[in-house]
């Protein structure tokens, strides 16, 4: 099973529009919770087919994706 590049593009053009982030803020991971590092303003869980939020705020990561619903 392969990664669909073009929804993986798709996701992070989202994510660059939605939270006003440059391409090198943005930190992409196959793991659902973000590793402990600095520097990015979004973490993006995907996992081939769904993705997943986070936004870094005050000094922790916070699950954009659960504060939508």
């Amino acid at each position: 099973m392969g990664v669909d590049y073009a929804q993986l593009e798709k996701t992070i053009s989202f994510a660059m529009h939605q939270f006003m982030a440059k391409r090198e803020e943005i930190l992409l991971g196959g793991k659902p919770e973000p590793p402990e590092v600095t520097g990015y303003k979004v973490y993006i869980y995907y996992n081939g087919g769904a993705a997943e939020f986070w936004l870094w705020r005050e000094n922790q990561w916070v699950n954009w994706s659960y504060m939508e619903q």
